[in-house]
């Protein structure tokens, strides 16, 4: 079986030309091919399975890294074009449960990170690079099979956050049934879950028969895209 990972190993800026670079040269690891007029260069390497992506309201960059190591906190110099690269980073959440999820609250001030099995929210500071107040928010979503959970705050909807359960196997036949609540992406409201910690299956369902939604996003109107990993046999 070939499997195709969504799986980033390098941070790239692009650009529609190459401008004049002052920060270190990183050699990727595999040559990347680029569109036409476009251009990219490796802005930091040495992360632990990044696996979520998300720019703060400062311009700093969190990643999460499903490698045992949590989220990182990431300071960019960004001289223009693609001329970017790391002014500093720092371990923001040291979990070794986290494993894929990451969302950031539209104001900047509320971080969301999630592992197989519960969703936490944490309040975030992107001046000083510091989380705290830990809270489990949702949990009861414990099972084999597909163990990442991708989560979202929709720009258009920051009263929500969305949280994707995949299948239990890569066939999972009683997830036809919608009780199950896996294979779906549910919808669960801000004020609620900060209030409590709130069974995933007392969400309101968005989507149901998805089977490893590994990102999920907005187009231009507001609707929800999302992405799945798919296993070629």
């Amino acid at each position: 079986m070939v499997r195709l990972n969504s799986i980033v190993v390098a941070f790239g800026t692009f650009a529609p030309s190459v401008l004049a670079q002052t920060c270190a040269t990183i050699n990727p690891a595999q040559a990347p091919t680029f569109a036409s007029g476009y251009s990219g260069r490796v802005v930091m390497n040495g992360l632990r399975t990044p696996r979520s992506l998300v720019f703060d309201n400062q311009g700093n960059l969190l990643a999460a890294e499903q490698g045992g190591y949590g989220v990182r906190y990431i300071q960019l110099t960004d001289n223009g074009g693609t001329d970017v690269c790391v002014k500093s980073n720092k371990q923001l959440i040291a979990d070794s449960a986290l494993n894929h999820g990451l969302a950031l609250s539209p104001d900047g001030k509320k971080l969301y990170v999630s592992s197989s099995v519960s969703v936490w929210s944490y309040d975030y500071d992107g001046t000083t690079g510091t989380v705290s107040n830990k809270k489990t928010v949702i949990q009861g979503m414990t099972q084999s099979g597909h163990a990442t959970r991708t989560l979202l705050v929709p720009k258009g909807r920051p009263d929500l956050l969305l949280v994707q359960r995949g299948s239990q196997d890569n066939s999972d036949t009683a997830a036809g049934q919608i009780g199950t609540a896996r294979s779906q992406i549910r919808v669960f409201k801000v004020a609620d879950i900060e209030k409590g910690t709130v069974e995933y299956s007392s969400g309101e369902v968005l989507a149901w028969g998805i089977r490893n939604t590994v990102a999920v996003g907005e187009d231009g109107k507001g609707g929800i895209v999302s992405l799945s990993r798919l296993n070629l046999l």
